[in-house]
């Protein structure tokens, strides 16, 4: 069964150093987790560029993060595509 035809992901190779120091399941997810806040960063970088104004930039960004798919996402499973 070659599992690497459907499930390649080269990310983990990334990740994979931590692992090996940590090898648990909330390690992932706090990898994800970690991974996920970053692209607020993103997320308030690119709308600063287009509103001009902190507060709504600021407003979508903790939106962003505090929406339901995202917090599900991040809480539920470990996942390549979060």
């Amino acid at each position: 069964m070659n599992i690497l035809g459907d499930h390649f992901g080269p990310i983990l190779f990334l990740f994979s150093p931590v692992y090996k120091i940590f090898p648990s399941a909330q390690t992932l997810l706090i990898i994800q987790a970690l991974f996920v806040s970053l692209s607020g960063i993103f997320i308030y970088l690119i709308a600063l560029d287009k509103l001009k104004d902190k507060f709504k930039v600021l407003l979508i960004t903790c939106v962003y993060l505090s929406f339901s798919g995202i917090l599900t996402a991040v809480n539920f499973d470990f996942h390549l595509a979060t």
